[in-house]
C-alpha cells in the first residue's frame, strides 16, 4: 500500500518567515518534540531551546528548566497539537519568566478540549499559528493554514507510484 509522510513545515515555515522575527529561539515544550523544534530552528536559521517538564497528572505538566538561552529573545513554541492547552500555556509562562520578549507557538493539529481555546488565548502567546486539520471554531486571534495543498502534493505524488 503506497505510503507518505506528511509534515506541516512547509506550510507554516513561510509564515514563520513572514513574521522576520530578529533573534528567534525554536523551542520545544518537552524532549519529546526535539526533532520537530530541530527541524523548524534549522530551517529559519534560529537557535534552539527545550522544556524540561514533569507530568504529575496526564492532563498536567510542570516546566522544571529551559535549556537554551531565551532571555530578551523571541521565542516560538512548536509541538505537534493542542489538546487542553496546559502544556503550551505553561511553557508561554515559563518562557517569559526567563524573560523572553515574546512568546508564539505553532502547532499543527488544533484538538481544542473545552475550555483550551480560552486558555490558550489567554495566556502570554503574541501569535498562534495552527493547520485545519481538524475542524475547529475560528478565532481571530489564531492563524489558521489549510492543509489542502499539502494533501493534494501527497494524493498526485501517490498517483504517480500507481
Amino acid at each position: 500500500m503506497p505510503f507518505a509522510h506528511l509534515q506541516a513545515d512547509e506550510l507554516m515555515l513561510p509564515i514563520v518567515r513572514g513574521w522576520d522575527i530578529a533573534e528567534l529561539v525554536v523551542v520545544s515544550p518537552d524532549a519529546g518534540g526535539l526533532k520537530r523544534a530541530q527541524r523548524y530552528a534549522s530551517a529559519l536559521g534560529a537557535a534552539l531551546a527545550v522544556i524540561a517538564k514533569s507530568r504529575p497528572a496526564a492532563d498536567a505538566a510542570v516546566a522544571l528548566q529551559i535549556l537554551g538561552e531565551v532571555r530578551d529573545r523571541v521565542c516560538l513554541l512548536v509541538d505537534d497539537m493542542a489538546s487542553t492547552g496546559r502544556t503550551l500555556v505553561a511553557a508561554a509562562e515559563s518562557l517569559a519568566r526567563a524573560g523572553a520578549r515574546e512568546v508564539h507557538a505553532a502547532f499543527v493539529h488544533a484538538v481544542m478540549a473545552p475550555g483550551a481555546l480560552e486558555r490558550i488565548c489567554a495566556g502570554p502567546l503574541r501569535r498562534i499559528l495552527t493547520t485545519d486539520s481538524v475542524p475547529n471554531a475560528p478565532d481571530a486571534r489564531i492563524q489558521v493554514v489549510p492543509i489542502a495543498p499539502l494533501l493534494a502534493r501527497a494524493i498526485c505524488c501517490l498517483a504517480r507510484q500507481r
